[in-house]
């Protein structure tokens, strides 16, 4: 028995059949279709990834979690078919914060400061994309 598996159905009901052939001394042979055994093994393994994801997102991830809250079902960028490698990849980076900008690289100690090199805020994504002067062109007039 693992503390860490209890409420789970699949978990609770092989820990009763567990307890009551223990208890017995017999042996019952049950056969299971593969079908049956993948159905289980797909629930096992979604409900560790649930208690996983719940857990992780209270230590690491944290900005993750308040724009995704629950799994996904499929990745966000498998509902659009134009899609391609870069595009996603670009997209995946600016939704975590994880693109070139002085706070990322401070954040890996790979600049000093996190300040934009306009010098008047944090040189956050959201700050170069739409509030700092030194972009070359109206960032308005191309969406």
């Amino acid at each position: 028995w693992i503390p860490s598996h209890s409420g789970i159905p699949g978990n609770e009901t092989a820990d009763s059949c567990a307890k009551t052939a223990v208890e017995s001394g017999s042996l019952d042979h049950f056969k299971n279709s593969s079908q049956d055994l993948c159905t289980l093994a797909k629930t096992y393994m979604e409900t560790a990834w649930k208690i996983f994801w719940n857990d992780s997102k209270l230590v690491k991830g944290k900005f993750y979690a308040t724009i995704q809250q629950n799994i996904p079902r499929q990745p966000w960028f498998c509902h659009s078919r134009s899609t391609n490698r870069w595009t996603s990849s670009t997209i995946s980076r600016l939704r975590l914060g994880h693109a070139s900008t002085p706070v990322h690289l401070a954040k890996l100690r790979i600049r000093d400061n996190s300040i934009c090199e306009c010098g008047l805020d944090e040189g956050t994504i959201t700050h170069i994309i739409f509030n700092c002067p030194k972009l070359t062109y109206p960032l308005y007039d191309v969406l």
